[in-house]
């Protein structure tokens, strides 16, 4: 196997055999700087795991497009909620209007009604005190009605 110095750029030739472990720390004869060998060779127990690593990852990469896909539809339940939401806080707001100008109606009637009831008062006191004054009344002071058996 050949390694190169990253700092000096020698090159060197390095026998598998001698690495103890899968990476090791080597100092240049040359520049004396360090240097990572990594061992080329895959244990055992790396080759047997990586076809179930293989396996896992393309299964965990499935889960994850389906919570992917997932996600994005409760995105657009979320967006079509919130435009229903939308719609009806017009509604609501439009009601709401339409409520007011009723109330303001309604006042409105309710003064005329309390403006109508004093005139009307006012007339019916004015007959009485000219009835009762003229003496046009016999018999009957508040009405002008006649009994009947």
């Amino acid at each position: 196997m050949q390694i190169e110095c990253q700092k000096c750029k020698s090159k060197y030739r390095f026998d598998q055999k001698n690495l103890s472990k899968d990476l090791m720390r080597v100092k240049c004869p040359k520049c004396g700087a360090y240097m990572i060998i990594k061992s080329e060779t895959v244990p055992e127990k790396e080759k047997e795991t990586k076809g179930v690593d293989a396996i896992s990852l393309s299964t965990l990469q499935e889960k994850v497009s389906a919570l992917l896909l997932r996600n994005r539809e409760k995105d657009k339940e979320i967006e079509r909620i919130k435009e229903i939401v939308k719609r009806k806080d017009e509604i609501l707001q439009k009601i709401e209007g339409q409520l007011k100008y009723k109330n303001e109606q309604l006042v409105k009637m309710q003064h005329l009604q309390e403006r109508n009831r004093g005139f009307i008062s006012k007339i019916f006191h004015r007959k009485k005190r000219v009835k009762k004054t003229t003496g046009e009344d016999k018999g009957f002071e508040d009405f002008d009605i006649e009994k009947i058996n």
